[in-house]
């Protein structure tokens, strides 16, 4: 795995809008070191190849002993290359609790890989991202109401309707 520069960091905030929405959790903690060079807690962020990456990870960094309650993000392009670096490397450490957020595709092969490891998986929450495409349709905003709706990808999602907007 490489370690980015500043500089990578730039250019990785282009490539990614490329892979909307699947890259947005991984585009805004890019978007937030490119802005602000810095985040609350600070990350390392690594490619498996430069500048042709399959896969992004952004690992906290663990300052003290008790730092365990930390986001490991990753994006893949190659859910295979994925199953294979967390399988067969050490780019994770095993060893120590993992909150790890990623795209939920990758559910089943991450419990595959945890189980070979010897390690417990449990999901502790599923966050729905949703993207306003189009926010022109949501200009009259007369009243709020949440209902299920499906969007372009699929997923089912909760949403907040205004009137006259559509999902």
């Amino acid at each position: 795995m490489r370690q980015l520069t500043t500089e990578d960091l730039k250019t990785l905030e282009v490539d990614l809008k490329n892979y909307f929405p699947h890259s947005l959790q991984v585009y805004g903690c890019i978007v937030q070191l490119n802005r602000t060079g810095q985040r609350a807690d600070p990350v390392s962020v690594f490619v498996d190849l430069w500048p042709d990456f399959r896969v992004v990870l952004i690992k906290p960094e663990i300052c003290e002993t008790g730092d365990l309650f930390k986001d490991l993000t990753v994006f893949s392009k190659n859910d295979v290359y994925l199953r294979d670096l967390l399988a067969q490397t050490d780019v994770i450490d095993w060893k120590m609790y993992i909150c790890l957020a990623a795209e939920l595709h990758h559910e089943k092969m991450l419990e595959f890989v945890a189980i070979n490891r010897g390690v417990p998986m449990k999901k502790e929450a599923v966050c729905h991202k949703l993207v306003l495409r189009e926010p022109s349709k949501c200009s009259q905003i007369n009243s709020l109401s949440s209902r299920t709706c499906s969007i372009s990808l699929g997923a089912l999602c909760k949403c907040v309707h205004h009137n006259g907007c559509k999902c």
